[in-house]
């Protein structure tokens, strides 16, 4: 699961986590998340909207209107918390099976780390 933890240095991170829910409320949230990823570290109002667009968003009104909802910014808040109370320090933190990953940050590790978490998990190792 995807957990927010906008950094203070970061001044677009509470506006992309807040925009990226309100995409969520139309099932669009990786879609938005993976289009700022790529847009940034240009993510003013401008490319926050055009991400919105890029990402699919069916319904731009709806997706403004929500970008207001103070629900969203209190689940911002909640992740944040969560994170701090687990030793998260910055972004990304991956953590598999309830345990903070600390190894490298690519493909081939990471899937060999949550293969051998499955295996524990099954009794195997």
């Amino acid at each position: 699961c995807f957990k927010h933890f906008p950094v203070r240095g970061h001044s677009h991170a509470v506006p992309t986590s807040i925009a990226s829910l309100a995409a969520a409320q139309q099932g669009r949230f990786w879609q938005i998340h993976d289009e700022l990823y790529r847009s940034a570290p240009r993510l003013d109002e401008e490319h926050i909207v055009a991400c919105a667009r890029g990402a699919g968003v069916p319904d731009m009104d709806r997706w403004q209107r929500d970008r207001g909802n103070a629900q969203l910014r209190a689940l911002i808040e909640t992740d944040k918390l969560e994170g701090l109370r687990n030793g998260v320090a910055g972004t990304p933190t991956l953590f598999i099976n309830a345990k903070q990953y600390l190894g490298r940050n690519d493909e081939a590790e990471l899937r060999d780390r949550i293969e051998e978490e499955r295996d524990i998990v099954a009794g195997r190792l």
